[in-house]
């Protein structure tokens, strides 16, 4: 996993520095799209970092949420790559978020019901089916998960994709559909066949990782805090 954690009132800030020690930190768990590296949300993970969120982006054959959980668990412990993390992750303030099917992961890890989590947000969310049809409530108050799908996304589009997956979603959701945002904007870079594929992003690629940013902090601070 590619991990992030710094803190504005630490010193020091970057890769191969300490973690700065006024934590324990509140902690995102993110999953890319299926295929794409986790260096495609290097954007995401400097901004919640520099507001003091450990953010850790998990390698595609990394998906296991119960691993996952034991990995950061034992970092907690003292075997983090990362000099400084022991003790610093709040493991009682935890987040899940993704883009495309990593978002549909974490949604489904959450609505799976087996795992007292915080949050939830999804980019470009893709697959409008569920395993888990009648869940309880599956978030800690206040219960709320945040979608954001733009309006030129076509590789998932909202109405065939995070509109129907939110049928029976137990708790309170809402998607927003940032104008002229695509799918691959919420990536670092994309490829030929990507651009081919997706919608044009009018909003400009850099405006649209800002604008979700712009949501999903105060999300995290109502939810993780």
């Amino acid at each position: 996993a590619n991990n992030s954690a710094s803190n504005p009132h630490d010193v020091s800030a970057g890769e191969d520095v300490a973690m700065a020690q006024n934590g324990p930190f509140a902690t995102v768990v993110f999953y890319p799209v299926d295929g794409e590296d986790v260096d495609q949300y290097i954007w995401l993970q400097d901004e919640l970092a520099s507001w003091g969120y450990i953010t850790i982006v998990v390698q595609p054959n990394q998906v296991d949420w119960p691993k996952v959980l034991r990995k950061v668990s034992g970092w907690n412990n003292g075997t983090c790559p990362v000099e400084g993390c022991l003790s610093m992750f709040a493991l009682s303030h935890i987040a899940l978020g993704g883009h495309g099917t990593g978002a549909h992961l974490a949604a489904e890890i959450i609505r799976s019901n087996q795992y007292n989590l915080n949050g939830l947000f999804g980019l470009g969310l893709e697959g409008p089916t569920t395993d888990y049809q009648n869940p309880n409530t599956i978030l800690k108050r206040p219960s709320i998960a945040l979608f954001l799908t733009g309006t030129t996304d076509d590789l998932s589009p909202a109405n065939e994709n995070v509109i129907p997956y939110l049928e029976n979603w137990p708790g309170a959701w809402q998607v927003m559909h940032p104008l002229g945002a695509n799918h691959i904007g919420y990536q670092e870079d994309d490829t030929f066949l990507e651009r081919w594929n997706d919608g044009n992003d009018t909003m400009g690629r850099e405006n649209q990782q800002q604008q979700a940013l712009e949501h999903i902090l105060p999300y995290l601070n109502l939810t993780l805090k």
